[in-house]
């Protein structure tokens, strides 16, 4: 009976049912099972949100869950109430999330049998949340898609290419992650329970090449004007805050520009992440004045002549968690390493010189290979290097930041502000779809599950359609253009200049 109750299992897994879920907790786990299982989620865990704190994220998904109901409360028919309601953004699976990261960091501080357990418990569940918020999604996209009366639009960022098909392919990749997460879980357990799997205490990321970063030929001086820019425009903060230069050898939000991208990071806590994170290669502007659509129409009423784009906000790139992460992740190497100044000192310099993902990865590296690292500082650079790798740092802020959206312009929409919040144009602009659901975390499948698409023969009208700063800044001027950006930061989040 036991056999083939295993057997039934294993077939179910394959398939992608959760069966595991209730197999994996029938018993005492012995000391060797904690102990690998410990480093499996200290070294390689699925799903890990490392340098993210989980108290923070449910704050962040509360305040998301509170802006969805008042989101439903604008659909105007039934059916599109509960898609948004149910479907638009995978809540429980994000609160499985945050429990999962508290369990894993309860196993690693302390391992025991009640915090296996908790773990695995924990890990199945958001496996399990995953694959079904994933599914409720994708059938809320064929649902909307066949209500609407005209047809669905191809939309065009520095991010790439997004269609209706393309939702369709992300959301059946996704569900093949899903399935492999429960195989591989199942994998790993058969493997702990034999203890016939030979385990490395070191990180397998360790082995991975890195490449080399590409040729920069951006103009160091354009940079500088472009990061006063951001400055003068009182975005930040109203103090000049601590600012970081990041270079990034990839990117999910600006793949349609050619790399290496230039970022711009300020150390303030208590702003949002368009506040504090900058494309500085160069600024686009969208200009308002006869141009189609009533918001830029209102825009021009109110002086704002020129809108400019913000490209890691996640109705321009769904993905920006790709790019987010990784920045969130070298600005946490970059505090690691200042406060470290005798771990592998030449890599570290040049870290600092130009900080960068390529310096990032290469420094941790060297530090997890000097021989003299105590214990717990071996621990805090696995984790930094697992920030890297993942891209889940700071995921809270993403949340908090789609949550004041949403929540802004449905309070918007009530004082007849004409943003378009209908059902289906939530589903394609607002969802986050590729950031919430991880697609970009390799430790399922280690290609990256995009849901745009390179498509470079769409840059040129893209750039005809938009300013670039290089240019405006002679035609119109740096003073206008900061006067432009200000005003339009009061106009999209009032509620902080009442």
């Amino acid at each position: 009976m036991v056999t083939m109750h295993k057997t039934v299992c294993a077939l179910l897994v394959v398939l992608g049912f959760g069966c595991v879920y209730g197999f994996i907790f029938a018993r005492e786990h012995t000391d060797e099972y904690i102990t690998a299982l410990a480093r499996e989620v200290r070294l390689e865990p699925l799903f890990a949100i490392s340098g993210t704190d989980p108290d923070k994220l449910r704050r962040a998904i509360s305040n998301l869950e509170t802006a969805t109901s008042k989101l439903s409360e604008l659909q105007k028919t039934n059916t599109e109430m509960r898609y948004v309601q149910e479907s638009l953004y995978p809540i429980q699976f994000l609160y499985s999330l945050a429990n999962l990261e508290e369990t894993r960091l309860a196993l690693i501080a302390s391992p025991s049998n009640a915090n296996a357990i908790a773990y695995e418990r924990s890990l199945m569940y958001t496996i399990r949340e995953g694959a079904r918020a994933n599914m409720r999604f994708a059938r809320a996209i064929r649902g909307l898609t066949r209500l609407s009366l005209s047809k669905t639009p191809d939309l065009y960022s520095l991010a790439g290419l997004i269609t209706k098909d393309s939702f369709e392919k992300a959301a059946l990749a996704n569900r093949e992650r899903f399935r492999t997460a429960t195989y591989i879980a199942y994998r790993r357990w058969i493997c702990r329970i034999t203890q016939l799997c030979f385990q490395n205490d070191t990180s397998p990321f360790l082995s991975k090449d890195l490449p080399p970063p590409p040729q920069d030929s951006a103009d160091p001086l354009y940079i500088k004007r472009v990061e006063d820019f951001f400055l003068l425009t009182k975005i930040v903060a109203t103090s000049t805050p601590e600012k970081i230069s990041i270079i990034l050898s990839q990117s999910a939000c600006i793949r349609e520009l050619p790399a290496p991208y230039h970022y711009l990071l300020f150390a303030e806590k208590k702003v949002r992440s368009r506040d504090t994170v900058h494309f500085t290669n160069d600024i686009f502007f969208t200009p308002t004045e006869k141009r189609p659509g009533a918001i830029l129409a209102l825009l021009a009423e109110q002086g704002i002549n020129h809108a400019i784009v913000r490209p890691l906000l996640f109705y321009q790139c769904p993905e920006s968690q790709y790019d987010l992460g990784m920045l969130s992740a070298i600005k946490n190497t970059l505090a690691i390493a200042k406060k470290s100044p005798g771990v592998a000192p030449v890599t570290r310099a040049r870290l600092f010189n130009a900080p960068s993902d390529t310096m990032a990865f290469k420094y941790v590296h060297a530090a997890l290979q000097e021989k003299d690292l105590t214990p717990d500082k071996k621990l805090v650079y696995e984790e930094i290097l697992l920030q890297l790798e993942a891209r889940n740092t700071r995921f809270d802020v993403l949340i908090q930041e789609i949550a004041t959206v949403i929540d802004t312009r449905a309070s918007q929409v009530a004082r007849d502000v004409p943003f378009e919040l209908n059902a289906l144009n939530m589903f394609l602009t607002h969802s986050a779809f590729s950031s919430l659901f991880l697609t970009h975390d390799t430790s399922v499948i280690k290609e990256v599950a995009t849901l745009t698409e390179r498509a470079p023969q769409y840059l040129a009208e893209y750039e005809a359609t938009h300013a670039r700063f290089s240019e405006l800044q002679f035609t119109v001027g740096v003073d206008a253009l900061v006067r432009a950006s200000t005003a339009l930061r009061k106009f999209d989040t009032p509620s902080e200049h009442l």
